[in-house]
């Protein structure tokens, strides 16, 4: 959604990582769209537990990215495997 919203994203050469305090403004943006290098031109909202449409958007538009919910204890501990929690408020959208 970053890229999307920004117009685009620029590589580590032309906008490397510093480290910073958040918020702390001592590394102000210096991001430039004219040196973008990837750039998002629309997206999908799928439901969750449909892995048809997922396929089919994979195979009509190419990579996907996904949002997990992690604000469950149950998140904190999860080491490897499937994640499943039934308490889990699936469908959540801000």
């Amino acid at each position: 959604m970053y890229i999307y919203l920004n117009g685009g994203i620029q590589n580590v050469t032309t906008y490397p990582y510093l480290e910073d305090v958040p918020h702390s403004g001592i590394h102000p943006c210096t991001s430039h769209s004219s040196l973008n290098v990837a750039t998002v031109n629309g997206f999908w909202r799928i439901r969750p537990r449909n892995e048809t449409l997922l396929r089919d958007i994979v195979a009509f538009a190419g990579p996907v990215s996904a949002a997990l919910y992690g604000s469950l204890d149950s998140f904190a501990y999860y080491w490897d495997g499937i994640y499943d929690d039934p308490t889990c408020p699936i469908g959540i959208t801000s």
